[in-house]
């Protein structure tokens, strides 16, 4: 991510139970963490970004099965 102003951010699906948002600043360019998880897990990101930042990239690494 880059620039500055708020990145707003759902994960999980609309008929998950455990779905959830959040918003974080962004002040500088560079890789933000969203969604940590102990292990691996299915899942659903949303992003929404203000006007003045900018999304270069995304990046799923899998965790344990």
């Amino acid at each position: 991510l880059s620039g500055e102003g708020e990145v707003g951010f759902t994960t999980g699906s609309t008929d998950d139970p455990d779905r959830a948002e959040a918003r974080i600043g962004i002040d500088r360019p560079g890789a933000y963490p969203l969604v940590e998880h102990e292990g691996h897990t299915a899942g659903v990101l949303e992003l929404e970004l203000e006007d003045g930042v900018e999304c270069h990239g995304t990046c799923f690494t899998p965790g344990l099965a």
